[in-house]
């Protein structure tokens, strides 16, 4: 994973974000064609999350893993002090 789909996605936020600051003492209204508009700029926003979700998901598990083989081998490895000794 590209560390560019978390910018992107933090962009994005902040441009929706900022969409919205410029009526806050106005308001909104949408029409039915800003409500497209919206619709697809968050699905594409939970697109680029679902991807950082599981990357991250990999990631850990990944980890996880390692951790617990390297406790097994360490479990299961003669201590150090042994070594080089014939």
């Amino acid at each position: 994973m590209s560390i560019n789909i978390i910018i992107d996605l933090q962009d994005d936020l902040k441009a929706l974000r900022e969409r919205f600051e410029e009526h806050t003492a106005t308001g909104v209204t949408i029409n039915a064609t800003g409500v497209q508009v919206l619709i697809t700029d968050l699905e594409a926003m939970m697109v680029s999350a679902k991807i950082v979700e599981m990357e991250l998901s990999r990631v850990t598990w990944n980890l996880g893993h390692f951790t617990d083989q390297m406790a097994t081998l360490q479990e299961t490895t003669p201590a150090n002090e042994n070594r080089g000794q014939a």
